[in-house]
């Protein structure tokens, strides 16, 4: 499938704005993890800081469906069901091997099990 693929980098509203119409472009978003007051995002990234809200309105602009992944915080909550986009824990380790939860978030997740 490598060659169905292309990664692109640069500052993600831009390279993104000619797919938001296209039905064939799918996009996962990770995102610093800083909205929230958090500073996951701020300790291991250059480039943490991020309208959070601006990502949630871009991602509602979507033709298609998305996966999102953030920092379980109540304010991603609070965008995330303002938009009624789908929410669910997942598991995970941080970089210490603690146990953990974070968030997905998408517009229709139940085909996640």
């Amino acid at each position: 499938m490598r060659h169905k693929l292309t990664v692109l980098t640069g500052v993600a509203f831009e390279l993104a704005a000619p797919y938001v119409d296209d039905k064939r472009a799918a996009f996962f978003v990770d995102p610093p993890y800083s909205a929230g007051g958090k500073n996951a995002g701020k300790r291991l990234y250059k480039h943490f800081q991020l309208n959070h809200e601006r990502l949630f309105d871009f991602c509602d602009s979507l033709a298609r469906n998305f996966l999102m992944t953030y920092d379980n915080a109540d304010e991603v909550k609070r965008m995330a069901g303002a938009r009624g986009f789908d929410m669910q824990l997942i598991a995970m380790k941080n970089t210490h091997h603690a146990e953990m939860t974070e968030l997905i978030v998408g517009r229709h997740l139940s085909w996640i099990k």
